[in-house]
């Protein structure tokens, strides 16, 4: 029984983990990773634009660069960009 227990949280973190990434032919591009790796490995984005983000932990408020990449029949992805990393990665 408890074997299975922690076979479903690893399942379920290794998902969590998957959930914030992007894959560009055969390469991933996670959070963390640099622009210039991102630029290489899916290209140009179809639409760049600013938006306002809370930082969690100074509550301050910052500028956050977002690149959309249009994926066909797949969900567009959003990128969000900060200091030259991808912050997160959002499916719309």
């Amino acid at each position: 029984m408890s074997y299975r227990i922690v076979l479903l949280i690893a399942l379920l973190v290794s998902e969590a983990a998957i959930a914030d990434s992007i894959r560009c032919g055969r390469s991933l591009v996670t959070s963390g990773d640099s622009v210039a790796k991102l630029l290489k490995v899916c290209g140009k984005p179809a639409m760049k634009y600013r938006s306002r983000d809370k930082d969690k932990r100074s509550g301050r408020t910052r500028s956050v660069q977002q690149w959309v990449y249009e994926r066909g029949r797949k969900a567009t992805m959003v990128v969000s960009l900060l200091d030259g990393k991808v912050l997160r990665i959002q499916r719309d």
